[in-house]
């Protein structure tokens, strides 16, 4: 069911009125060394083509097209060029400037390349053969200028042959409709409006908004995609028309799982994934993007509804977490591009009220929901749904410390701080955060006035708990191994592997936390005196 939004409290406005663009005027396009070398040698095969077909009613012309145009004239480098022709198929034109190239291969200075061909598929809109090759050192796509016609149940439009215009018109913004002629070495908006709504930074579909989703829901996606990264804001009569019920419906219809999960990886892997949230919420899509699909369904559950999303808070209490918790684990989680653990903390805020929800998997076998909704419903990796499916179970149990006051983590010595950290395993600095942000959401859901006591107080346990852990040098203790192996404790006890042995080697690692300068000595004489413990 599509959310009700005009409810809305002021935090995620605020997200949305501030996307982050800063407007201005375009750039000049300035091509680099190697884009230079593609241009001239386009232009080349052109005039060559058009002096053997002198008949033709309009000259060959080539066009590079979508991002890179925009990317440019944003003054930032873009790697990867969509050429777009008029006469002929992408694949036509790649095969024809191979050989052009083997001809000329000695003024050219270049030798040809391999062209590897798009199949025509028409369940991916490959009606027209494109290729794709490698000109010096930069991939380059050849398609043809299309018109497109959609069928009513599926956003996989019928593609055909089409003018600049019609090609223009098709594109999900007017700011990704701008061409950039390679001969008149000019750039073309065709649309009117793509270069002074990409100054504006104003993301705005070329032809009426409702019809533009209603054909490719993928288009909402992917405007919310554009906008997190980019800062752009949507216009509105474009966000208006994201929250018609009826877009939902044919999102739900059209858009395959795999589709949804490349943008939403995408928008919150980037700069803005408070604001690709915001316009879920926004939108009224939360369910039909952070969707469990039937088939997962709780077992026995007839009628089963969904969490209702709690955005609004979840996003004040990330907000909160990001800029008032452990500075280092923020930085390392949060801030770190390296590593997914800033998508797994967005996947977990959005998913906060998922927490607790029992699914059932393929056999039919309990697993968590949100387990279920990373990996089916967005198609992200197993490891991705593992982990955030972990960082809401550790919070839903009892972790002991984090459940007490700052008093208590005051107190907490080395042994059981090195536990907590085992317990929570390599990824406990996610896990701790998201229950600093859980613990947020709980006291902003339960106390409308977010009493500055409540607040500072969990703060301040998070805080302290995260520096004893890094004071007693015990950031990696989840990898911590006994210094004695299994192998040296049976020849020492004089007794085959057992029971025994988990419970033996389980105390040595708690000495080891209690005095990490034990040495090896230390240990074996530390195990001989509680042999009779374990045997």
């Amino acid at each position: 069911m599509n959310n009700n939004n005009n409810n809305r409290t002021s935090f995620i406005d605020s997200i949305l009125a501030s996307p982050g663009f800063q407007p201005g005027a375009v750039r000049p396009v300035v091509l680099s060394e190697d884009e230079q070398k593609v241009k001239d040698l386009i232009i080349k095969y052109c005039a060559y083509y058009n002096a053997e077909h002198a008949d033709l009613q309009e000259p060959l012309v080539a066009r590079i097209t979508g991002g890179w145009v925009r990317d440019k004239l944003l003054g930032r480098e873009s790697h990867d060029l969509d050429i777009a022709i008029n006469l002929t198929s992408g694949l036509e034109f790649a095969e024809g400037l191979n050989k052009f190239i083997a001809s000329h291969a000695s003024e050219l200075g270049i030798e040809p390349k391999n062209i590897h061909k798009i199949e025509k598929n028409p369940e991916k809109s490959k009606h027209l053969e494109t290729a794709t090759t490698r000109l010096y050192g930069l991939d380059i796509d050849f398609v043809n200028l299309r018109s497109e016609v959609y069928a009513e149940n599926s956003r996989i439009p019928i593609a055909a042959f089409g003018t600049p215009e019609e090609d223009a018109f098709r594109r999900d913004a007017t700011l990704n409709a701008l061409f950039y002629n390679l001969q008149a070495e000019e750039v073309e908006d065709l649309t009117h409006q793509g270069l002074t709504d990409l100054e504006a930074g104003i993301l705005r579909t070329p032809l009426l908004p409702f019809e533009t989703f209603n054909e490719d829901p993928l288009r909402v996606l992917r405007l919310i995609r554009f906008s997190s990264t980019f800062g752009f804001t949507i216009a509105p009569e474009c966000l208006q028309a994201m929250r018609d019920p009826r877009i939902e419906s044919a999102f739900m219809i059209k858009i395959s799982r795999e589709r949804v999960g490349v943008e939403i990886f995408k928008a919150l892997s980037s700069d803005r994934p408070q604001l690709c949230l915001a316009l879920v919420e926004a939108t009224g899509l939360y369910n039909a993007v952070f969707h469990l699909l039937e088939a997962y369904h709780p077992a026995g559950v007839n009628d089963f509804a969904p969490p209702a999303s709690n955005l609004e808070i979840a996003l004040r209490a990330a907000n909160d977490t990001i800029t008032r918790g452990p500075a280092a684990l923020v930085e390392k989680v949060v801030h770190n591009r390296a590593s997914p653990t800033a998508l797994h903390f967005w996947l977990a805020v959005a998913l906060n009220p998922w927490e607790g929800v029992v699914a059932q998997d393929e056999k039919k076998k309990p697993v968590a929901a949100v387990n279920k909704i990373v990996r089916e419903g967005l198609k992200l990796s197993t490891q991705d749904a593992t982990t955030v499916a972990k960082a809401l179970a550790l919070h839903a149990e009892d972790l002991g410390p984090l459940g007490a006051g700052p008093a208590r983590i005051a107190d907490l010595d080395r042994l059981a701080l090195g536990l907590l950290v085992r317990k929570a395993g390599e990824h406990w600095d996610l896990f701790f955060l998201y229950s600093l942000f859980k613990d947020l959401v709980s006291a902003y859901t339960s106390n409308n006035n977010h009493a500055a006591a409540t607040t500072d107080a969990i703060f301040e346990k998070y805080n302290l708990l995260v520096q004893k852990i890094q004071d007693l040098d015990l950031d990696d203790a989840w990898a911590l191994k006994p210094i004695i192996n299994g192998k040296e404790l049976s020849k020492l006890y004089g007794s085959k592997g057992g029971q025994w042995m988990t419970r033996a080697l389980q105390s040595l690692v708690e000495e080891q936390l209690r005095n990490p300068a034990l040495t090896k000595d230390q240990a074996m004489e530390f195990m001989l005196e509680r042999k009779s413990l374990f045997l």
